[in-house]
């Protein structure tokens, strides 16, 4: 099963699940998106601009807004979230 999160769906938490290891961080006003990855996968989060953005090599604890998990077959790469609400 594949794991899909958008990059609006997580915010920064010191105490969140997600460590994004941070590669680059773009700057694009009032949001920003930092690109790295989280266990050895490319990730990307959006970040609030005005917050302190983080710095490349370093770690950005992360959790996801709850429902915003996307599931996907790994063979087909298909939704497996028909019928969610």
């Amino acid at each position: 099963m594949l794991i899909g999160v958008r990059p609006h769906d997580v915010i920064p938490d010191p105490d969140g699940a997600i460590d994004l290891h941070v590669e680059v961080v773009e700057p694009m006003g009032f949001e920003a998106y930092a690109h790295g990855t989280v266990g050895g996968v490319a990730f990307v989060a959006r970040l609030d601009g005005d917050a302190a953005l983080p710095r490349p090599g370093e770690r950005l604890p992360l959790r996801v807004h709850a429902g915003a998990v996307h599931l996907f077959d790994p063979t087909t790469e298909r939704s497996l979230d028909a019928g969610r609400s």
